[in-house]
């Protein structure tokens, strides 16, 4: 053993313990993890509202690319037995390429699920969870895409989804459900939109006959096209967002256009929602 490579564990601890290997995955950590806690986390720590989870996502932003940094240390300095038509050089350089491009994909896979957060989903009639229905929420400063999967939904019909977004949740007053906002926050319900709150299109189809249906959707920063109000998405990372799933009644008219709050056969119901806060 020569110090800087390594065939057995004991070797590969000494390895990734030398102060100049230290020095570069302890900076590619910092470095790293510092873009995206800022990226995913900070504003939610600002705001005074980091539980345990939150905390756990920041050790692990910082704690995963120190690990891939040091696999990717590991698999450059690995011992290999020089075969002819390959040099060791040359599969070292190989090895290394590869731990970065794992490093690369395992911290885009962090950032990727670090903000995303589920949620269940309830009945407007009485506030009762709808048994396996979940919503699913990812933002990022770019803004966010949720995915939501319910039943019990009138076959036939024309049913869509909504995203009501509270960009300001700090400045919200009517406490709804458990949640810190609710419809008392918005302008229509006479909010005095302390909030910055806005509505707009999510999804929207026929339901099938079972019942069941799954809506996804992406709302970028600033986006207001099928808006009903407000400036649409502006904090995506600090919003508290909920999703509204409104039935517009029987689709007896294959035209009919189901992308407007108001297009109704004959009256529009909200019949549930999602709440998912940061």
């Amino acid at each position: 053993m020569n110090g800087s490579t390594w065939s057995t564990r004991r070797e590969a601890i000494a390895v990734i313990t030398l102060r100049k290997h230290l020095k570069r995955t302890a900076t590619i950590a910092s470095i790293v993890g510092t873009i995206f806690f800022s990226m995913n986390q900070l504003g939610i720590v600002l705001s005074g509202r980091a539980t345990a989870l939150v905390w756990l996502k920041v050790a692990l932003t910082y704690l995963t690319p120190l690990c891939v940094s040091n696999i990717g240390i590991l698999s450059a300095t690995r011992r290999v037995p020089i075969v002819p038509e390959v040099k060791a050089p040359a599969k070292r350089r190989a090895l290394a390429v590869t731990g970065i491009a794992a490093a690369l994909l395992v911290i885009l896979a962090v950032a990727a699920s670090a903000a995303s957060r589920t949620a269940g989903v309830f009945r407007f009639a009485d506030g009762s969870q709808v048994p396996g229905a979940q919503a699913t929420l990812a933002t990022l400063d770019s803004g966010a895409r949720m995915t939501l999967r319910t039943s019990e939904l009138p076959a036939g019909h024309s049913v869509t989804v909504w995203w009501v977004v509270f960009n300001e949740p700090e400045n919200c007053i009517d406490v709804h459900a458990g949640f810190r906002c609710g419809p008392g926050d918005l302008p229509p319900f006479g909010g005095d939109d302390s909030a910055v709150t806005s509505i707009l299109y999510a999804a929207g189809h026929v339901v099938g006959g079972s019942g069941k249906a799954t809506f996804s959707g992406h709302l970028s920063t600033g986006d207001t096209e099928g808006a009903l109000f407000g400036p649409g998405l502006i904090n995506p990372t600090t919003a508290e967002i909920h999703l509204v799933v409104r039935d517009h009644g029987p689709k007896e008219d294959p035209s009919q256009e189901i992308h407007s709050f108001g297009a109704c056969n004959p009256t529009c119901t909200d019949i549930q929602f999602s709440p998912l806060p940061q």
